[in-house]
């Protein structure tokens, strides 16, 4: 019998992560993160505990994983460095703004979220493994966008993270904190769509009058 390619390894074992981390997913969402366990993770795939502590150390590194995971999903969708050179800052900002507003409306995101706030107090590294794998990675990217058109000459700003911090916060706004709060569904695409237009412009253009 021919051995596995290394592609096919590699495949193969990807796969079985993203498996893991789907199973992990679904049981901390069910049960919360204090009465989750990774018996409750093997009983839905199957395997064994040595191959999950292998891969992720414990449970605190497999729910950052997660976070981490599901940010790099959503991030992966907005323009490479490539796709900026061809098009103008406000269409890279809306096309951010629309990926992250996606990200944050999505019922499993807004279930992690709720986790992360009502467990961190107990589980200090669970808030911090939520924002290093999550809204910090966002920030990030956002800010090499930014630098990317500052070094085009399309803006002039000198702190960029700063600047992310303001516009991420900006489309956060009143929304997110309804929605998690069970006061209002999660925004629909339309919805989002009209709210980062607006947004896009007040970030660029500010709302001073000019005469």
């Amino acid at each position: 019998m021919a051995r596995a390619s290394t592609a096919t390894i590699g495949k193969n074992l990807e796969n079985r992560r993203a498996a893991i981390l789907k199973a992990a997913a679904e049981v901390f969402l069910e049960g919360g993160f204090e009465r989750a366990c990774i018996d409750d993770v093997i009983a839905k795939i199957g395997g064994s505990k040595r191959t999950i502590y292998k891969e992720f150390g414990n449970k605190e590194n497999l729910f950052a994983e997660i976070i981490t995971a599901r940010t790099a999903q959503a991030l992966a969708a907005n323009l490479p460095k490539e796709e900026l050179d061809k098009t103008d800052l406000r269409s890279a900002l809306i096309a951010f703004a629309e990926g992250f507003l996606r990200l944050i409306m999505a019922p499993e995101t807004l279930s992690l979220y709720r986790v992360v706030f009502g467990e961190c107090r107990q589980f200090p590294m669970l808030g911090k493994s939520f924002y290093e794998g999550g809204p910090a990675q966002t920030r990030a990217q956002l800010a090499q966008i930014l630098d990317h058109f500052k070094k085009r000459g399309d803006i002039a700003v000198s702190d960029l993270g700063f600047a992310a911090d303001a516009f991420i916060s900006m489309l956060r706004g009143n929304h997110h904190l309804q929605v998690v709060l069970g006061i209002r569904p999660p925004l629909s695409r339309k919805e989002i769509r009209e709210i980062v237009e607006g947004k896009v412009d007040i970030f660029l253009n500010g709302v001073k009058a000019r005469r």
